[in-house]
């Protein structure tokens, strides 16, 4: 567990308490009277999202990320799964952090005005992601991954895109550059063919 913003954390008046694997941090004393200690609990700021309002979900820094025991419980408080990382976190959240944040698009590096362009997000970790895009070109935001977008002017747009679950949200940005719609081809620009005569001679044996 997380012990935290407590007088006393942990208090033995009768009989034996023992604990381990827990997370203290703020409290007046952690423990008092005689309390065993397995040798696995750790002393540190837990790295809650926003404490003041009661958001208890683990920052990606925090301590208690894969250091408790595994009890065998497979969900936390938000029903994501846990183990998430390398081992169980101590509390009621799993911490579910996303990282590697990127996208891909095509046609690439370039690609053109008035077509449809397709974009593709990944994570390296994380899950339950949703995604939101910001195309900068004066159209609102859209949620959806993969999804198509059409660019109607020539230019460089910074393209972000935000990644969020319950862990909370990372943002990846970078230039996509668009140009111009691509004119009509040579075949249907070439000069008016000239006229052609053809001569029809007789040939003798």
């Amino acid at each position: 567990s997380i012990v935290t913003s407590h007088a006393i954390g942990l208090s033995n008046t009768l009989g034996s308490v023992s604990e381990d694997y827990n997370l203290f941090y703020d409290n007046g004393a952690d423990s008092a009277g005689t309390v065993a200690t397995g040798g696995h609990s750790l002393v540190g700021d837990p790295q809650f999202q926003d404490l003041g309002a009661d958001n208890f979900h683990l920052q990606t820094g925090s301590p208690a990320i894969d250091a408790a025991l595994d009890l065998g419980l497979d969900t936390d408080l938000d029903g994501d799964p846990r183990p998430l990382l390398a081992g169980v976190d101590i509390g009621a959240d799993e911490a579910n952090p996303i990282t590697g944040l990127t996208f891909s698009y095509a046609p690439s590096p370039v690609t053109i005005a008035g077509l449809n362009t397709y974009f593709s997000a990944t994570v390296a970790t994380g899950w339950g992601v949703t995604y939101e895009w910001a195309f900068n070109d004066g159209t609102g935001s859209l949620a959806g991954n993969p999804l198509i977008h059409v660019f109607d002017d020539e230019a460089v747009y910074n393209v972000i895109v935000t990644a969020r679950n319950s862990s909370g949200l990372v943002q990846f940005n970078r230039p996509v550059t668009v140009a111009a719609a691509l004119g009509t081809t040579y075949l249907h620009n070439r000069p008016p063919l000239l006229p052609v005569q053809i001569h029809f001679g007789s040939s003798s044996s």
